[in-house]
């Protein structure tokens, strides 16, 4: 049975608060956002690379272009949803494609018989 494939695209932007822009910005946040159906979760991650680790030492060189592979489960979540996930980044915009998966050894004899 074929995984159904998800395709994410997001513009990914960090900034640096002060506690004075944190205090201001929180109860505007609080009311207007609600929270997701997983409010109060852990999120586990693996990476994979090479033996060498050229994933990553190729990522210190911030190229324009970059990808990573990575085994996600959002651990106090119930049924504990798992994905395997392909994170991409170009020129700052990033895109995710993701199928859920019941384990990663499952996921992994699966794609070996395909």
């Amino acid at each position: 049975m074929a995984a159904t494939i998800f395709t994410f695209q997001r513009w990914e932007m960090k900034f640096i608060l002060s506690q004075e822009d944190l205090d201001f910005l929180l109860p505007i946040i609080k009311e207007n956002m609600q929270p997701d159906s997983f409010p109060h979760y852990r999120i586990r991650s693996w990476y994979f690379d090479t033996p060498n680790k050229m994933v990553a030492r190729e990522n210190l060189t911030k190229p324009i272009w970059k990808s990573k592979l990575r085994y996600r489960i959002y651990v106090d979540a119930e049924n504990s949803p798992r994905f395997l996930e392909l994170k991409s980044k170009y020129d700052g915009l990033t895109y995710k494609r993701r199928i859920s998966v019941k384990s990663l050894e499952t996921a992994l004899q699966e794609a070996r018989e395909s």
